[in-house]
């Protein structure tokens, strides 16, 4: 990460940006390289290249795969760059594992009267139910009322 942060135009921007981080090249640990860090929450922030973005975000949203603000909680506790909130939540929007087991809410038609026709079969309503399991080799049923004698 030290070498794609020295090489990263969008890394180096952030040492002339006049923002509210505290950028300094910091060691994490003992025997690794230093990388640039915002030290302005009390606890270094690695600048996080553009290369290292999404497996960041993977190693984080992949344990549980949370919602949203659950995701970009511990990234942006722990990591900096530009538009992290932005990009989190278009990859979290865009987690297959999360779209296909998360509930969403659906929204429902309200229900509504309808008129009783005065002639049988002058009003029908129509509908396909399915899939099901199958029988004599269909899966489907087709429903047809009568207005006037439902």
């Amino acid at each position: 990460m030290a070498a794609a942060q020295t090489s990263s135009a969008d890394v180096q921007a952030y040492n002339t940006a006049l923002t509210n981080l505290q950028i300094t090249s910091t060691k994490l640990n003992d025997q690794g390289p230093e990388l640039l860090c915002d030290i302005s929450t009390g606890r270094a922030r690695p600048i996080v290249p553009p290369d290292f973005r999404r497996s960041v975000f993977e190693a984080v949203h992949n344990l549980l795969h949370p919602g949203v603000k659950a995701t970009v909680k511990p990234v942006s506790d722990k990591f900096v760059w530009h538009g992290l909130r932005r990009q989190v939540s278009i990859w979290v929007k865009e987690c297959h594992e999360c779209q296909s087991s998360k509930i969403q809410k659906h929204t429902c038609a309200p229900l509504q009267t309808f008129t009783v026709p005065e002639k049988r079969c002058s009003h029908i309503n129509i509908d396909i139910v399915g899939p099901l399991p199958e029988s004599c080799g269909y899966r489907y049923l087709l429903t047809i009322i009568d207005r006037n004698t439902r």
